[in-house]
């Protein structure tokens, strides 16, 4: 993606006094951590400062090298958490449980509350290599893929960590595997990934017809896909390829997710698949969340759904890890290439109707939101979620209400459907229930 910050850099502030404070916080909580990072010119600095801090507690560390963040949780099993370092503006520093699931992000606060003595230099931790992360988890991750697939994809790892495992694991699942950017150089560091960073792969496509390709974001949590046409596939339409392939029986998707990724998850769209389902389609289930990996985590630990999905095109696979993993992701996405034409499956979606609106009200906001959910429950078929606000879900659609996260008198309304007309509709029952609420 566009950035302001040096090509390789993090573009962040969290330096290595910071690293080193964080480091001495978790080593008081833990006797053995893993650190592992993406491969940022700073993120080794980083994890030094890091390792530094936890050594000095007297906690034992595991240095996992460079590896993309879903493989950095396979490093041991004797640890008690994974620090990853990503070097990514947001969220440069992860702590991952056993499970891959997060567990925090950096925070000064947090950790300036944990000052104490520290052992003399007969209690300093000591450090171990650990350097069979890679290789555990793409033979974790292969065996979700029990047959050998024949399908050509060009992955370009952005001459990141996802050249440890990316080519590895597709390669183990049979697919034939062209790489570029898998190698020294000006790494992407970026949480991002998308249009602006496959203009390589739409190129190589263009002379090598049928096959798919796959950019990674720096850690290994994000991928972009382009189809065989070339064409760059919208993040959520990547969501609703997978639901089609895979047949989840319940599944974790963002409250403001698009009817697209509902109507695949319902097998609405996508008629004549050849789908490959993982699960056992049994009680079939949608379950909301807000559009954030902790909301969606903790949605997965508590329902014990099948996936987890964010509307970035984020994709968590509770079988292999808690962790989000692009790397699986595109085994995934090739699988499916091997027995559909991706091309022709999103030419099949059909378009929706998408309205948006906005209402001001400056009165008292508890006594709107009981007048408005007293308002929905009336409404008889309607499947009513309320989270970050409401979203209702009808026959043919779905319409949503929220208040502005910028300006707090402000309702923003949206609806969606693939009948423009019904979408029309949802709108103006949006607007008369919100009106009857003032």
């Amino acid at each position: 993606m566009a950035s302001n910050t040096a090509p390789g850099t993090t573009g962040t502030d969290f330096t290595p006094s910071r690293a080193l404070e964080m480091g001495k916080s978790m080593g008081r909580e833990h006797k053995t951590v893993v650190v592992a990072s993406s491969a940022g010119n700073d993120c080794a600095t980083i994890k030094d400062a890091m390792t530094s801090g936890l050594l000095s507690t007297g906690c034992a560390v595991l240095d996992a090298g460079v590896v993309p963040m879903p493989a950095a949780t396979f490093a041991s099993d004797a640890s008690e958490c994974t620090i990853y370092i990503s070097g990514t503006p947001g969220d440069p520093v992860s702590v991952l449980g056993r499970d891959g699931s997060l567990l925090r992000v950096a925070d000064d606060r947090q950790d300036r509350k944990k000052e104490g003595p520290l052992p003399d230099y007969k209690g300093v931790g000591q450090v171990r290599l650990v350097d069979d992360a890679v290789r555990r988890y793409v033979a974790k991750a292969a065996r979700t893929h029990p047959d050998k697939i024949d399908a050509p994809v060009i992955l370009d790892c952005g001459c990141g960590c996802t050249s440890a495992c990316g080519p590895a694991l597709l390669s183990e699942i049979g697919a034939d595997v062209t790489t570029v950017n898998a190698h020294g150089g000006v790494p992407r560091v970026s949480s991002e990934v998308g249009k602006e960073d496959v203009t390589v792969l739409k190129s190589m496509i263009g002379r090598d017809a049928g096959s798919i390709g796959v950019a990674f974001n720096g850690d290994g949590t994000k991928l972009a896909l382009v189809d065989e046409g070339g064409g760059f596939v919208d993040p959520e339409h990547v969501l609703a390829l997978i639901m089609l392939y895979l047949r989840p029986s319940k599944v974790v998707v963002p409250v403001n997710a698009s009817a697209v990724v509902d109507d695949a998850f319902h097998g609405l769209i996508g008629e004549g698949v050849s789908s490959h389902p993982m699960f056992n389609g049994e009680g079939r289930k949608i379950i909301r969340s807000r559009d954030a990996l902790a909301s969606v985590t903790e949605a997965l630990l508590e329902s014990g759904a099948d996936l987890g999905m964010l509307r970035d095109g984020t994709l968590i696979l509770p079988r292999v890890s808690m962790c989000p993993d692009a790397v699986n992701e595109a085994a995934i996405l090739t699988r499916m290439s091997a027995e559909n034409s991706i091309r022709n499956l999103l030419a099949s979606f059909p378009r929706y109707a998408v309205l948006s609106d906005r209402m001001h009200y400056a009165g008292n906001r508890e006594m709107f939101s009981r007048k408005f959910a007293e308002k929905l429950s009336a409404i008889e078929g309607a499947d009513v979620s309320s989270i970050d606000g409401w979203r209702v879900d009808m026959e043919s659609g779905w319409f949503s209400v929220a208040w502005n996260k910028n300006d707090r008198e402000c309702i923003d309304m949206s609806a969606e459907s693939r009948d423009k007309a019904y979408a029309v509709g949802m709108m103006e029952l949006a607007k008369s229930i919100v009106r009857d609420s003032l």
